[in-house]
């Protein structure tokens, strides 16, 4: 296992994470990151699938930036009201 497919962990974990948001049952989740986690370890091997996998971390790593950045304005708020404190 070299770098690379420890990066893709996270494509794996995102799309999983997707699929329950949009209704996937938990008993689903498992099955489907092992058949994610078989796919993200073969595509590498051709420059399309890595093109893929590349595009897929971009992607998933800007929606996790948007989304806590969202979150942002909430916990400063409440930090200067001392709601968090």
């Amino acid at each position: 296992m070299d770098s690379t497919s420890i990066g893709f962990s996270a494509v794996v974990l995102g799309l999983v994470e997707l699929a329950k948001r949009a209704g996937l049952p938990n008993k689903f989740c498992y099955p489907l990151a092992i058949v994610l986690g078989l796919v993200t370890a073969l595509l590498p091997t051709s420059m399309f699938g890595q093109t893929i996998l590349e595009g897929l971390v971009v992607a998933l790593t800007a929606v996790g930036l948007y989304e806590g950045g969202k979150r942002l304005p909430v916990v400063s708020a409440m930090l200067t009201r001392g709601k968090l404190a």
